[in-house]
């Protein structure tokens, strides 16, 4: 297994009764005092009570949490001051009212240059949007207005430090890509399970340890990539996905598949390799469809023979330690 590291945690912005902290935010607004974020506190409420009032597009609750508000006298929210490189600027200022694709791959954007971008886009232009573009890029939060896009087909964001998706992602209800490939990501919303139309969801190379039992509901999911990632159990629900035809769950910490994976009758390829799953479930004679199953690299590659070669009648190809197998009689 290869080593996953901790990322880097956020910088903690401590500042004096004096300064003033820039945050990325929809609307420009100064504020004299934070109690003006929200009604009068009543005698005795808690910092915490404060924390929970306050909605800051742009700051994840972490850095929320780490914020100094009882110190601040000021709080400067604005991200209209974050500038934009003069070809998107450029982009943005000639479109027209027609906007079916937005390619901002590799322009070191981070999330507050997004927000203002995003801004700039009117009504219609987000209705029509289809194909949103921002791999490359110094994303650590995705804002939640990513949810304004009900025609979008296309959104790939790999290769960004994003730690974590909106709750908002659901209602992407046209969505049928998702790329989060090489990515911070820890986790997934619940929501997740209400795109209906995704048929290809790539999480390789993120730091996801579960998935959300929504996870079945993608009932339209045909690739489902989830190569080096530390996920240590696949949820019951998985036997839902009945259009998924590959999946990708090699280099994973997965020592079992649970049986409801004989219920995936379109898959056609299996990926196992160097995971710690010693037998396969009775049930993976029911996929019909199979076609290939690596395991090389693992202890079931040695147990196979010996113990689920009669689950595996249907299989066209197994390959094993390196080895071709053309038909699970050869062993």
């Amino acid at each position: 297994m290869e080593d996953i590291t901790e990322p880097n945690r956020l910088p903690k912005n401590r500042s004096s009764a004096s300064d003033h902290l820039t945050l990325p935010v929809a609307s420009k607004k100064t504020i004299k005092s934070p109690s003006e974020l929200q009604p009068p506190r009543k005698r005795g409420s808690s910092e915490n009570q404060l924390r929970q009032t306050l909605n800051i597009p742009g700051l994840s609750q972490k850095q929320m949490d780490v914020m100094p508000l009882e110190e601040l006298q000021t709080i400067h929210m604005d991200y209209t001051d974050y500038i934009i490189e003069n070809d998107i600027e450029t982009t943005l200022t000639n479109t027209t009212d027609t906007l079916d694709h937005l390619n901002l791959e590799s322009k070191n954007l981070t999330t507050g240059q997004l927000l203002k971008i995003l801004g700039r886009l009117t009504v219609d232009q987000k209705n029509q949007l289809q194909t949103l573009n921002l791999k490359n890029n110094n994303l650590t939060i995705l804002p939640e207005t990513i949810g304004d896009f009900p025609a979008l087909k296309g959104l790939h964001l790999n290769n960004t430090s994003l730690g974590k998706m909106p709750e908002t992602i659901g209602k992407l209800s046209a969505l049928e890509i998702l790329d989060l490939t090489n990515t911070r990501l820890r986790i997934l919303p619940v929501t997740i399970g209400n795109l209906y139309a995704l048929t290809q969801l790539l999480l390789k190379d993120t730091f996801l340890k579960k998935l959300p039992e929504t996870i079945g509901n993608l009932s339209a999911l045909k690739i489902f990539d989830l190569d080096n990632t530390p996920l240590e159990k696949l949820p019951d629900t998985v036997g839902n996905l009945s259009a998924l035809t590959r999946l990708y769950l090699e280099n994973t910490y997965l020592y079992e598949l649970p049986p409801s994976i004989g219920n995936l009758s379109s898959l056609e390829f299996l990926f196992l390799k160097r995971t710690d799953i010693t037998r396969l479930p009775a049930e993976i004679g029911n996929l019909s469809n199979l076609q290939i199953v690596d395991i090389r690299t693992t202890n079931l590659a040695i147990n196979i023979a010996k113990a689920d070669a009669t689950s595996l009648e249907a299989l066209a190809t197994l390959r094993a330690n390196g080895c071709h197998v053309d038909k699970i009689t050869d062993f």
